[in-house]
């Protein structure tokens, strides 16, 4: 992942709850694969997906926080993959 020169922080729509939605929809989607198909390799391919995406996840935010304004009170206020409802929404910080 890089930075845009004019990156800034989206906190509307699903990334008002979740900071990696399209994470949360491939883990879904591998769910679902090993529901519909309950294999070995499903199986793997679940686990695989959940350990490739959380590593990606986190080396992005980190990124972000150290360079990014207002992203440290966001991470703060959602949840990564699955939604904090019990959590102020705040405003972004443009």
């Amino acid at each position: 992942m890089e930075l845009q020169p004019d990156h800034q922080l989206v906190c509307t729509g699903p990334y008002a709850r979740v900071r990696h939605p399209l994470f949360l929809a491939y883990f879904m989607i591998a769910t679902g694969v090993l529901l519909l198909n309950p294999s070995p390799l499903t199986l793997g391919i679940l686990i695989y997906t959940l350990w490739d995406f959380t590593r990606a996840a986190l080396q992005e935010e980190r990124l972000l926080a150290a360079n990014l304004p207002g992203y440290t009170e966001y991470t703060a206020r959602t949840g990564r993959f699955l939604p904090r409802f019990g959590r102020p929404r705040g405003e972004c910080s443009k």
